[in-house]
């Protein structure tokens, strides 16, 4: 259970009298979340073989402010509960060799208590706790948003010296929230009062991911890899509160992108703690649906660290340039990513522990 209060403060920057009533504003609105959750963990016992269960489920349950995201500030709460059930298991059917699996539908939650859970935020080892699964550079934080994620996976050894990986999921999210505006009647001409309104506008976010890794180990000190990683994503927007004289595009449906990523790495590991790392990598992504049309973008990069680690890993000191090439990209936000230096780049690092 957690309770407490939500507090805005609003400043407009403008001297107009129409605008008098919203220069300064100050909202307080309560907040609280309970949750209820449940696990059961049975490992079955099958000759030779290991397979672990997971099942799962919660009740959550969130009263949180529904006007306070934007000026102007609109006093009035909103609330959202769901169910979530969850599903896992992990099956090693060879020696060397794990199958996983998951399902689990979330919620997120308002503001700083969305990282605050007791609730594992993991199922059969892949993560089910999210801020939002739509990136957030795209939508901005989205409260008490429901998400539905699938998972698997299959590791394992091809010889005493090679391993594969493979990995796919599966998410999607449905979401409203409540957008703020001013609103004037500009007849007669110029206005004589502005008010404040609030209209719903809805996401519905679809994402897959597939993924491939390759390794092989090169001697004592020295191994590579390969990797291959492909992301489509789509989403739909409404804004039904609105009409079309002041949202031309009330509904845009289905844009798209697929964002694919393949890289080879080479790395080299000594026994007195020198190692040192290479990597290239072709990144390639297209869009669709979009009016008038988004282009996509096609680039390389090239990382290079090297550094020292000290025994048992209890320090290290790492160098690096990252995007050797000073290649620059421009991809579009709809699909998940890890931020990619713009321009070349040293990094230099250092950890150590007791």
């Amino acid at each position: 259970v957690q309770t407490g209060d939500i507090k805005n403060s609003s400043t407009l920057g403008t001297a107009s009298p129409l605008f008098a009533d919203f220069l300064a504003q100050q909202l307080t609105e309560d907040f609280s979340r309970q949750t209820v959750y449940g696990y059961f963990n049975h490992s079955l016992p099958i000759p030779g073989q290991r397979l672990d269960v997971t099942l799962g489920l919660t009740y959550d349950r969130v009263v949180f402010p529904g006007n306070l995201g934007e000026a102007p500030l609109i006093a009035g709460q909103k609330t959202s509960d769901q169910v979530g059930p969850k599903a896992g298991l992990s099956w090693s059917p060879l020696a060397g060799w794990t199958v996983r699996a998951s399902y689990s539908k979330t919620q997120t939650g308002f503001s700083i208590d969305e990282p605050v859970r007791l609730e594992p935020n993991q199922v059969s080892g892949f993560i089910q706790a999210f801020r939002s699964v739509i990136p957030e550079n795209l939508t901005g934080t989205i409260p008490a948003a429901s998400i539905e994620t699938a998972n698997f996976s299959v590791d394992g050894k091809l010889g005493p010296e090679t391993y594969l990986g493979m990995s796919f999921f599966h998410g999607n999210s449905d979401v409203r929230r409540n957008r703020n505006a001013f609103e004037a009647a500009f007849f007669p001409f110029p206005p004589i009062e502005v008010n404040a309104f609030s209209f719903e506008e809805t996401f519905d976010y679809e994402e897959t991911q597939f993924a491939l890794r390759l390794d092989r180990l090169l001697g004592d000190s020295w191994s590579m890899g390969l990797r291959f990683n492909w992301n489509n994503a789509q989403i739909n927007k409404s804004t039904p509160g609105l009409p079309q004289q002041i949202d031309p595009f009330p509904v845009l449906p289905n844009l798209g992108a697929d964002l694919i990523n393949a890289s080879w790495n080479i790395r080299y590991q000594s026994a007195n703690g020198i190692f040192a790392r290479g990597e290239y990598s072709y990144w390639r992504q297209d869009n669709r649906n979009y009016q008038p049309g988004l282009p996509g973008d096609t680039f390389r990069m090239i990382n290079l660290e090297t550094g020292f680690r000290l025994k048992s890993e209890r320090g290290e000191l790492l160098i690096g340039l990252l995007n050797l090439t000073d290649e620059d990209y421009r991809i579009n936000p709809l699909n998940n990513f890890n931020q990619l230096p713009r321009k070349r780049t040293f990094i230099a690092s250092g950890r150590i522990s007791f």
